[in-house]
């Protein structure tokens, strides 16, 4: 049957090259031995696998299923006509006493997953994943995920290119076969719950070795999609779409996995263990004369604030001035999907009774698919508002992090300003006639901070709006220009003649500082002190130094990492006023320039 297949295929010189009008032309490498090699994949300029190749020459572990070693990870350089040479271990504390690989890697190359085998306390293989981080000391021990389990085996992990998603091969219960394909997203807390990508791409056989493309496309062998050609087969699907068969050479009637490409779809690595190759799995090198078409989108998951997944949800994608381009409704698996169009500013809604409505902003300029999460809150009957704007523009500021604390309980609540700045928040655990006592943090990105006191007697049912009681407009600071006092109501500290301690009016003011730089815990201010013109320059510039380390160490006794604060002396050099060397001017003119201000440095 192979014959059969590849009788086109013409062999030269070691190459397997394919017709002019085929796709694909591969060809076995150098690298190949006896042993088996596999799971290729890309770390900068190198490429690291898995394999037998066993060079520990003092312990050999034998795998007792083919009577080879084990598999550990191995890294080597691309050279020419993408040969692999000069293979060594990746790093020799990965390699434990069972088989590790195969591996991925985030963009960055910083993030590390890969497979490693266990057995239980009877003897029973199972795989795991395990991660490493890369940082100044090297990698970090590699330690094991949350979703893996003793009762079922995860593996083959692949990364996205930021490390926020995970696709990975499982025969946990729940499937539609053998082994399936999953997806994990990253959250704030850790790998998230795993979701099976469903019955387009598995089957009641065996899916495995995903690698997911930047281009959205989920490349993955299988033995259980109808059209293959035997064994293991490479398929490739973009998530939303159909699963394509890839065509001969790359596939044949043994078992090709372990599909890898380049960025660009020029060309790329896979395995397979077919017939004229030289060892029991071969890594084979190929070229690709058509680039896979490319769709764009965004995907996602509606679940409630808890992660309840939620059905019978409308979702709409809107054009950024609001216009309805499509919508769809969520089954019971909670997913969303819509096709885009590139470099196009999109908004996305959700309606569902009982829940407050929702709306997001996205674009396609940076990135073409998308995968967006949405979380939709539970309205109680009583619920709390707000619209949180520039202050100078007066424009809205989208994904602001709004922080509501009960100052009499201490519990808290976290919620983001949606596309048009706004947010809502249910009042869960009060009733009428209960009074509120509330703190309202509000962060945004390039944003002085602010805290609000809000108070109000429940006296009614519906919405509380704080924009109507409370001033939520933010200041925005460009570093190294924005003055503190610009910003806040603070006034510049003066001091007495040829004195540095600081005065009770001055303290009043440093206090002001002290409370910007809590509620702010990222906040870098200089504190430039400056004199009159009286006295020498030196004089001047060694007093001024006194006075600007009086008044930083003043504020770095009273705030959390107080190295964030700094003093800078400038002596005479910045009067501001007419009174500079030799002009006769009074105490008070004199005493302007006698003055410690505050520039924003760092945010």
């Amino acid at each position: 049957m192979k014959n059969l297949i590849l009788a086109s295929v013409l062999i030269y010189s070691g190459f397997l090259l394919a017709g002019d009008d085929e796709r694909f032309k591969i060809s076995n490498l150098e690298l190949n031995t006896e042993h088996s090699d596999i799971g290729p994949t890309f770390f900068h300029e190198h490429v690291v696998y898995a394999s037998t190749r066993d060079k520990n020459t003092f312990v050999k572990r034998i795998w007792e299923t083919n009577n080879l070693p084990y598999f550990d990870l191995q890294i080597a350089s691309q050279t020419y006509g993408g040969e692999l040479e000069d293979s060594k271990y990746f790093k020799r504390g990965f390699n434990k006493k069972y088989n590790e690989g195969p591996a991925s890697f985030t963009k960055d190359g910083k993030l590390l997953a890969f497979t490693q085998n266990h057995y239980d306390a009877k003897g029973v293989k199972k795989l795991n994943i395990v991660t490493s981080r890369y940082d100044e000391k090297g990698w970090t021990e590699p330690h094991l995920v949350a979703f893996n389990n003793p009762a079922y085996s995860v593996g083959h992990p692949s990364l996205s290119k930021d490390g926020s998603i995970m696709f990975f091969a499982s025969d946990m219960p729940g499937g539609f076969g053998g082994t399936d394909i999953y997806m994990v997203q990253k959250t704030d807390e850790g790998w998230g719950i795993p979701q099976n990508l469903g019955g387009k791409i598995n089957t009641a056989g065996n899916e495995m070795f995903p690698y997911i493309h930047k281009d959205g496309m989920l490349f993955f062998s299988s033995n259980g999609h109808t059209g293959g050609l035997g064994g293991l087969d490479v398929y490739v699907a973009h998530l939303e779409g159909d699963v394509e068969h890839l065509e001969a050479p790359v596939n044949s009637s043994a078992d090709d996995f372990s599909f890898i490409i380049t960025s660009d779809h020029s060309s790329g690595y896979f395995c397979s263990n077919r017939d004229g190759g030289k060892g029991n799995d071969d890594i084979y090198y190929f070229t690709n004369s058509k680039k896979f078409e490319i769709v764009n989108y965004i995907k996602g998951i509606v679940t409630d604030i808890n992660g309840k997944i939620m059905n019978n949800t409308k979702v709409y994608l809107r054009d950024n001035e609001g216009n309805e381009i499509a919508n769809t409704t969520t089954g019971t698996d909670g997913a969303y999907i819509f096709n885009l169009e590139g470099n196009r500013m999109y908004q996305l809604t959700t309606k569902k009774d009982l829940y407050f409505d929702t709306e997001e902003g996205f674009s396609t300029i940076k990135e073409t698919q998308i995968v967006k999460d949405l979380k939709i809150t539970k309205d109680p009957g009583i619920s709390l508002a707000g619209l949180v704007t520039d202050k100078v523009t007066g424009k809205p500021i989208p994904n602001a992090r709004v922080k509501i604390i009960d100052k009499s309980t201490g519990a808290a609540k976290k919620i983001n300003t949606d596309a048009k700045g706004k947010f809502i928040s249910g009042i869960e655990n009060k009733s009428l006639q209960e009074r509120l006592n509330y703190e309202i943090l509000i962060e945004a990105d390039g944003y002085l901070n602010i805290s609000r006191p809000y108070e109000r007697l429940l006296d009614k049912e519906g919405v509380y709006d704080l924009a109507v009681e409370s001033d939520l407009r933010m200041d925005k600071i460009n570093e190294g220009v924005t003055k503190l006092e610009d910003l806040i109501e603070v006034k510049p500290i003066y001091f007495d003649l040829g004195k540095s301690t600081i005065r009770p009016d001055a303290s009043v003011e440093l206090d002001k500082i002290v409370k910007v730089m809590n509620e702010n815990p990222t906040l870098g201010i200089e504190l430039g002190s400056h004199t009159d013109s009286r006295g020498t320059a030196a004089t001047n510039i060694r007093l001024s130094d006194e006075r600007a380390k009086a008044s930083a160490e003043y504020i770095k006794s009273r705030i959390n990492n107080p190295e964030r604060i700094y003093g800078k002396g400038y002596g005479e050099s910045q009067i501001k006023n007419r009174c500079t060397d030799g002009v006769k001017c009074s105490e008070s003119e004199h005493e302007q320039n006698r003055r410690t201000e505050f520039k924003i440095v760092k945010i």
